[in-house]
């Protein structure tokens, strides 16, 4: 894997040619391996989260019906950025620490009704239906990506006062994604209710990658096929330094969903990835996405990349 180009991968968007290459860019940092045998605003953590009548399987392996409205009595993730994790280098886009007041502070007054997107880049287009679970229509109305909460709030800045924009702001689209995807998607902050909620992967099939190119060190692999759960753990000094998981089939997208654990189970929105000889801190889920991504479409569905590595 070649090492990792920091200037070029935080000035892709100042130039539209670097921009048409930004997804191949991406994958210069550690990635899912890449086939099957590799395989502070207000918290919303007191919000009900209510679902259709779906089953899922308790920590014993046992079948549990959810009927629809009922709440999951679960600890969900706050909005913002958790104090734990690996630290994000200070040049990163993600480290820019005035966003959360930014954002507080914007004023949709000042902006459009409604913006035509109908020519907006489509890595833009795709960032942002991935923040809304949502397809992009040709026109999105303000009143509508204010009903999405925060992360409508997040688009809103990042679109800007152009009512018929070519580009979005990459940047504050990837800071939105930072503090308040797994808010927005009501994950649970620890990995114990993770369990509780989908089962005990530690009973699933397994196998372990003795050299991960995304992680320098062992990985150990769990699936569930039937649930469409995949979870990777990261083994330094035969400790889980870190824990992975990807889900497919659990939004109106269809697209994946990335979740990152820390070594004492906190939910956590960054991890490490390996650059070069050495390590890279990076923030989920936006390094997640640039590495499972479909570019047919520019969708992020692909389970194992398959990105032309060595095992």
């Amino acid at each position: 894997m070649r090492p990792l180009n920091q200037n070029f991968f935080e000035g892709i968007h100042d130039v539209l040619m670097n921009r048409c290459c930004v997804l191949g860019a991406l994958f210069l940092i550690g990635c899912a391996q890449p086939s099957p045998s590799e395989s502070t605003f207000s918290s919303m953590a007191d919000v009900d989260f209510l679902v259709d009548s779906i089953t899922v399987v308790d920590a014993g392996g046992s079948e549990v019906d959810v009927q629809e409205d009922e709440p999951l009595d679960y600890l969900r993730a706050s909005c913002g950025s958790p104090q734990y994790g690996p630290d994000l280098a200070d040049h990163l886009t993600e480290s820019d620490q005035d966003y959360v007041a930014r954002l507080e502070s914007l004023d949709p007054t000042v902006l459009p009704a409604q913006y035509d997107l109908s020519a907006l880049f489509d890595l833009d287009r795709s960032i942002i239906s991935y923040m809304l679970d949502s397809p992009l229509t040709g026109v999105v109305t303000q009143s509508d990506l204010l009903d999405h909460g925060l992360m409508g709030r997040a688009v809103l800045l990042a679109l800007g006062t152009d009512p018929a924009p070519i580009m979005a702001d990459l940047k504050e689209l990837r800071r939105g994604l930072f503090h308040y995807y797994n808010c927005s998607r009501g994950h649970p902050a620890r990995l114990e209710d993770f369990v509780a909620l989908y089962g005990d992967y530690y009973t699933w099939q397994t196998m372990m990658i003795e050299d991960s190119d995304p992680k320098i060190y062992p990985r150990r692999l769990w699936n569930n096929d039937a649930l469409g759960i995949y979870v990777a753990e990261t083994i330094r000094s035969g400790m889980v330094h870190e824990t992975e998981i990807l889900m497919a089939g659990y939004r109106n997208d269809n697209a994946l969903e990335f979740l990152a654990y820390t070594p004492n189970g906190d939910l956590t929105n960054r991890g490490e990835f390996k650059a070069g000889a050495n390590f890279v801190a990076g923030a989920a889920p936006y390094v997640c996405m640039s590495c499972h991504v479909d570019n047919t479409n520019i969708e992020y569905t692909i389970i194992f990349p398959d990105l032309g590595h060595s095992h």
